[in-house]
């Protein structure tokens, strides 16, 4: 008799666990448009690395290092209004995603939720932390014993937070594309902005847009903290 219970995280499985999910990824590509729009986006992505870098720099060098971090934050932000709304926008195409060949024969036709979500996420997770993560590595590296402790802290969160922004914005583009995958850009317009213009009328009221704000003061607060 087969008995249930809790199951051990062992880095065998945890590495076994991200074989399976590269697999999933793997039988999702991109098409030939939406290749085009994220090498844009990575270029796009790079130059913001840069600024970052120099902005950072450069309140290193005039003594206002104690700002840095909301410098890198700054770029952090523009990232994900980048990614998020024209590397959605990319993503949401109704030609931005097929199932590889190999999915089609597998028998995997049925379904490219899973596969979309993984490939959203992944793909808007590497481009904003291409962009910002080096601006805050160079403050964490600029800092002085004193608050280098902090500028840790706050690298951790923003890590956090890229993932947290990218997983859910996959889940958002996946539901999306298996609802109308001819009208899944529309849909994630209607389900991300509306609430974010309806607060400008006064509807306060939880969404995904304020929850990312919200976030990003935090994250600026543990700089300054």
């Amino acid at each position: 008799m087969l008995k249930s219970g809790p199951v051990a995280l062992s880095p065998q499985r945890v590495w076994s666990d991200l074989r399976v999910m590269v697999a999933v990824q793997a039988l999702c590509q991109l098409g030939p448009r939406a290749q085009r729009s994220v090498r844009s986006l990575g270029l796009s992505g790079f130059f913001l690395a840069v600024s970052g870098l120099l902005m950072v720099w450069a309140a290193d060098q005039l003594g206002a290092g104690d700002v840095s971090d909301v410098m890198a934050l700054r770029i952090l932000a523009y990232a994900c209004w980048l990614y998020g709304v024209l590397g959605l926008w990319a993503l949401l195409a109704p030609d931005a995603l097929t199932l590889s060949g190999l999915g089609r024969l597998r028998g995997h036709a049925w379904s490219i939720g899973f596969p979309a979500f993984l490939t959203i996420s992944h793909v808007l997770w590497r481009g904003v932390s291409v962009a910002s993560l080096p601006g805050l590595v160079l403050c964490v590296l600029l800092a002085d014993d004193q608050t280098r402790p902090a500028r840790w802290v706050q690298f951790f969160w923003c890590n956090i937070y890229i993932m947290f922004f990218a997983l859910s914005l996959g889940v958002a583009g996946a539901l999306c594309r298996v609802i109308s995958p001819r009208r899944a850009r529309w849909i994630a317009l209607l389900v991300l902005g509306l609430p974010y213009v309806f607060e400008f009328q006064g509807a306060h009221f939880p969404h995904f847009i304020s929850g990312m704000l919200w976030g990003m003061t935090q994250l600026i607060a543990l700089g300054a903290s």
